[in-house]
């Protein structure tokens, strides 16, 4: 996991809280360090680890602080240039859904090493968007529930209501 979404969450707790609960948050979950390179790899288990401490510390539950980051991650990637690339991607909501896998694959240059999810739009209404998500992590549909909530606010101007219908869990053997 690169330190782009450990910084995200670091961002929204000293924005929401305080610069000494996020130090104490990190010593809590043992952290190997209080500030994250965007750029460099992290242990898949940090960020869950650092949701988890979160928690207990503020004493609300993980899928809140999960969506708060999530909202507060559009704000934070668009402070580091991304907001321009965000608003090329569609017009329309659902092209800029589409065009998500495509926004991974363009970040790929800068993490090489980058395991995006996957976006499908499967079904389009007037009254919402079906969306398919596949990620190999779980626990993060709060996460894009509010950066997406977020992004089509500030892109689109649109509220929305974002809601799981379906999940799926596929476990896979380790040799796989």
């Amino acid at each position: 996991m690169y330190g782009l979404l450990l910084e995200g969450l670091r961002n929204f707790i000293i924005t929401k809280w305080s610069t000494e609960l996020w130090i104490e948050i990190c010593n809590q979950a043992n952290s190997p360090e209080i500030q994250f390179e965007t750029r460099k790899i992290y242990d898949e288990a940090l960020l869950p680890n650092l949701f988890q401490t979160s928690s207990k510390l503020l004493d609300i539950p993980e899928d809140e602080i999960k969506i708060g980051m999530g909202t507060s991650f559009v704000e934070y990637v668009g402070g580091k240039g991304y907001q321009g690339i965000l608003r090329v991607l569609g017009r329309e909501l659902r092209d800029f859904l589409n065009g998500l896998d495509n926004l991974h694959e363009f970040l790929r240059s800068s993490y090489p090493k980058i395991r995006p999810p996957s976006f499908f739009c499967v079904n389009e209404s007037r009254t919402g968007i079906t969306l398919q998500y596949r990620s190999h992590r779980t626990g993060f549909v709060p996460f894009f529930c509010g950066w997406m909530t977020e992004l089509s606010r500030v892109l689109y101007s649109k509220e929305m209501r974002v809601e799981e219908i379906f999940k799926s869990i596929k476990l896979r053997n380790a040799a796989d």
